[in-house]
């Protein structure tokens, strides 16, 4: 999806280790954020998202990426 002020819109969603954790403590609140930036490439995103988050992002362990139609259709030259 394109943001407003760059050409991509990129969201994360990234798990929160310590509410993925089996110690028996139940709570309401999620064990996963999402978070949206924008930016002007995916390898630009990934850099902006490894500036705030505790662990280094990688897709290795990625289960699914989904691209807006416009993009996927986006031709570049």
């Amino acid at each position: 999806m394109y943001g407003e002020k760059s050409d991509l819109k990129m969201s994360f969603q990234l798990s929160i280790p310590s509410k993925n954790s089996s110690n028996g403590n139940s709570s309401d609140s999620p064990d996963t954020v999402i978070d949206t930036i924008e930016c002007p490439s995916i390898e630009s995103g990934i850099s902006l998202a490894n500036g705030y988050i505790s662990k280094k992002l990688n897709l290795s362990h990625c289960k699914v990426l989904i691209f807006s139609e416009e993009i996927a259709t986006r031709r570049y030259l």
